[in-house]
């Protein structure tokens, strides 16, 4: 089966980019037609907020967010109001573009075009419409990008260990360059993100380091899966306000347990030093050159040189590259777990796997996705002696 995705892999890479950038582009036109619809963005998050920035700069004015949250009815976000998604769907059904501005869009389309919509386009259809405003992002970027990268892409296929991997990581490439989501296999269960019981085994005697610790949602599902019996944890959070929530989760634990817990408020990069940090209060929060936060930065080998690290999740909002290139004494040891995020940036899904194989041959790599599209996508670099 190996021998069949690599060679439909280099087919893949073999067609003419331009064929696909020009389908895709032309997506956003088959359903708004010639008319001059209002677009009404569904979903008032963070991706639909990039999205109204996005339109803005274009002198595109949506009328309406129409979301399915009742705590945001009525309110004005980004200067534009809130309506719910049946009222939305009741009143504009058959005169305005609805696009599911949220990052597993499809039963919110589901839910559009039982409503009657007529025009409902996940976010990936607006985005292609404007290559130029709005990609790349995430997983999503020009076909042309991933043709000339195509022998480094070839590389890291070589290194999936397993036939799902190799498959997940086939179907990512399609799926950017044909924006279609049939060309996916089925997600793993949301439930195992970072921690899969069918390829590694989490102790009871686990350090576990966790880079973008956010407000300690995944420490808590590590306490979880371990009954609260482990070495150690050492959560990583840069922005401010998450980190005081990250506090206040670990100040409600039992005070054995959160006496192994030992927080730093401090992001992870390639040097020690302060960088801009766009401090959001949410998941998103990360480092960014227009970011008005100053926040220490350090590397994790110089973090972790007391501790025995044997599991790290890292989930930085595209910081991975410098964290991980502060990181070569660990990485180099093989003697950790390594869940790392691969959908913040596009070439992240060949170019960190390839890093590890770079500085270390003792590791074994799996892949893994948790949501829809090239969301929550996870590389597992496992040291030989804890892969099942």
């Amino acid at each position: 089966m190996s021998k069949t995705l690599r060679a439909e892999l280099e087919v893949l890479l073999g067609e003419n980019p331009s064929v696909h950038s020009e389908r895709n582009m032309a997506l956003w036109d088959k359903v708004a037609g010639e008319d001059d619809c209002p677009i009404i963005l569904c979903g008032a998050g963070p991706l639909g907020k990039r999205a109204l920035r996005g339109l803005r700069q274009l002198g595109i004015h949506p009328i309406a967010w129409a979301d399915n949250n009742p705590h945001l009815s009525g309110q004005v976000v980004e200067g534009m109001p809130v309506v719910r998604t049946e009222a939305a769907a009741l009143n504009f059904r058959d005169r305005a573009i609805f696009v599911a501005t949220i990052f597993n869009p499809s039963a919110l389309v589901g839910q559009l075009t039982g409503l009657g919509c007529l025009r409902v386009v996940p976010y990936t259809t607006l985005f292609w419409k404007y290559p130029e405003t709005f990609l790349p992002y995430g997983g999503i970027q020009l076909p042309e990008t991933i043709r000339e990268q195509s022998q480094q892409i070839l590389k890291a296929f070589e290194l999936w260990d397993d036939e799902v991997s190799r498959q997940e990581f086939v179907a990512q490439l399609k799926w950017r360059q044909t924006m279609d989501s049939k060309q996916l296999p089925p997600q793993s269960p949301v439930v195992e993100t970072y921690f899969p019981s069918d390829l590694v085994e989490v102790t009871k005697d686990e350090t576990f380091i966790d880079c973008g610790a956010f407000d300690g949602d995944s420490m808590r599902n590590f306490l979880s899966l371990t009954g609260n019996s482990f070495r150690k944890i050492i959560p990583l959070e840069p922005d401010p306000s998450n980190c005081a929530k990250l506090r206040q989760s670990i100040a409600s634990l039992p005070l054995d347990v959160g006496a192994k817990i030992q927080v730093h408020n401090v992001a992870v990069g390639a040097r020690r030093e302060k960088v801009q940090f766009s401090a959001n209060g949410d998941a998103g929060s990360g480092i960014s050159s227009s970011g008005i936060l100053e926040v220490d930065c350090a590397t994790l080998d110089e973090i972790l040189q007391e501790a025995c690290a044997s599991y790290v999740k890292m989930d930085i909002e595209g910081a991975e590259p410098g964290a991980l290139s502060g990181a070569r004494k660990l990485i180099g040891s093989a003697t950790a777990v390594w869940a790392i995020c691969l959908y913040h940036e596009g070439n992240h899904l060949w170019e960190l796997p390839l890093f590890f194989k770079a500085h270390s041959d003792g590791y074994r790599y799996y892949l893994r996705r948790y949501a829809e599209d090239c969301w929550e996508l996870v590389l597992y670099a496992i040291p030989h002696s804890r892969c099942l």
